[in-house]
């Protein structure tokens, strides 16, 4: 989210970040409280690690038919990372927001990022 603070900058969009950042840091806690290690997984452990990873990853997708900024192709809907709009495949983070902050987009970036935290 770097880039996008720096752009919300360069472009005076005044956009408080602080919710998206104090989401990020609870995430970052729960995933460090998971990591510790406490041993081997059984394997049982292991597949309930994993369909919690699933269902995380998941949660990170729009519902279709939701597309990010930019895109009416309706397949790229992984809020975090996705193909940037101007450099193809070159991937981006957050990149709904960013490249609505990108083209001095108030209104749009508001909306991207609405789209990408709400109820996350």
């Amino acid at each position: 989210p770097r880039e996008l603070r720096q752009l919300l900058f360069q472009n005076e969009l005044d956009i408080d970040l602080d919710p998206l950042y104090l989401a990020v840091g609870r995430f970052q806690q729960i995933a460090f409280d998971a990591s510790r290690p406490g041993g081997p997984l059984t394997p049982e452990q292991a597949r309930q690690l994993d369909n919690r990873l699933m269902w995380t990853e998941r949660g990170f997708i729009l519902p279709g038919p939701a597309t990010l900024y930019k895109r009416d192709e309706g397949w790229f809907r992984h809020v975090i990372y996705a193909p940037s709009y101007a450099y193809g495949y070159a991937g981006v983070i957050l990149r709904g927001p960013t490249e609505a902050a990108a083209d001095m987009s108030l209104e749009d970036t508001i909306e991207q990022l609405g789209s990408g935290c709400a109820d996350k």
